[in-house]
């Protein structure tokens, strides 16, 4: 995920970095595209131009289909990043990265992450949140209008 910093963010350079490793196996391909949003969301960064860098294709298909159609969200997983990407100002640009400078810098710090323990690892569980942000909806209307 990338803020431009050119549009009146201060503070955003350096760039900071954060790794998100779902090391389950079946893990969901959006996972990673939910848990860096809601970082956007929480650093209130929405108004700034954004360009989301995927390194699987099957986030990055799944994640245009959802800005294409949020009706398109099958799960809790795709509800929460369908909801995350709506509240958003302008819909981001999509990029993937299969190759690359970043590309190798990434796979490596995530095979390090996966091998070692370290304090760069924050135990989370993107399936539950899910599913309390789906069943606190439970009931209430389900448009992706206002609510991030």
């Amino acid at each position: 995920m990338k803020v431009d910093a050119r549009h009146g963010v201060k503070g955003l350079f350096p760039a900071n970095e954060g790794y998100f490793l779902d090391a389950r196996s079946g893990a969901h391909p959006l996972a990673a595209t939910c848990w860096a949003l809601s970082h956007l969301h929480a650093l209130h960064l929405t108004s700034h131009p954004l360009t989301l860098y995927h390194l699987d294709e099957e986030a990055h298909r799944r994640t245009a289909d959802l800005l294409a159609d949020h009706l398109a969200a099958h799960g809790s997983i795709d509800h929460m990043t369908s909801r995350l990407l709506s509240a958003i100002a302008a819909p981001p640009k999509l990029e993937s990265c299969v190759k690359g400078f970043f590309f190798d810098q990434m796979a490596g710090k995530l095979t390090q992450l996966a091998r070692s323990d370290s304090n760069e690892i924050v135990p989370t569980d993107l399936q539950a949140m899910a599913e309390s942000l789906m069943s606190g909806l439970a009931g209430t209307r389900t448009t992706c209008e206002n609510t991030p």
